[in-house]
């Protein structure tokens, strides 16, 4: 029978667990990596740079404790003892972070790519689809109140030139 080292355990549980992640995203069809690459990016940029912010702070704290303690008299290598294995459990876990942060964000940047996309629309034509989002999307309240200002758009008996010039003149009035 063979045995599992305490090292390949940890190693396995994620690899398991973005085995798992990586099925249920894929079983989701609407599902693409970044709705908005921009802003998603710049989130994940953000959980990396906390990050390392902690592992700096960690290293310090064990470095600080150590020399407290005077433990570090053996040139530090009782602290790299423990830094090592955090800093690697750590790194192990960043890339559930971010999937999980990816997945989370495209509840939030879907509706809102969607929203902009279908606003574009009915100002530019005068006609949009009704917007609908996901199960568990965030924003439902905006969609519903989309679609009932669509509507009303939509039943005014107005050409599209004026539409879109008044339009136009409110958008330069808000942007003074």
């Amino acid at each position: 029978m063979a045995t599992t080292s305490n090292i390949d355990f940890p190693i396995e549980f994620c690899l398991s667990t973005v085995r798992w992640w990586v099925e249920m995203v894929q079983s989701n069809k609407r599902w693409r990596a970044f709705a908005d690459a921009k802003m998603q990016g710049a989130f994940c940029l953000r959980i990396v740079v906390y990050w390392l912010t902690c592992q700096i702070a960690l290293c310090a704290t064990v470095a600080g404790m150590a020399s407290l303690d005077g433990s570090n008299s053996a040139g530090g290598g009782s602290v790299i003892r423990f830094i090592v294995p955090a800093f690697f459990f750590s790194l192990l876990i960043l890339p559930l972070v971010l999937l999980d942060a990816i997945v989370f964000t495209n509840r939030i940047a879907g509706p809102l790519f969607n929203f902009r996309k279908k606003l574009n629309q009915l100002v530019e034509t005068g006609e949009s689809d009704r917007l609908c989002f996901r199960p568990g999307d965030y924003f439902a309240d905006v969609a519903r109140n989309y679609n009932c200002l669509r509507d009303r758009v939509m039943q005014q008996p107005t050409n599209k030139q004026d539409v879109n010039e008044s339009a136009s003149a409110e958008c330069e009035i808000q942007a003074v």
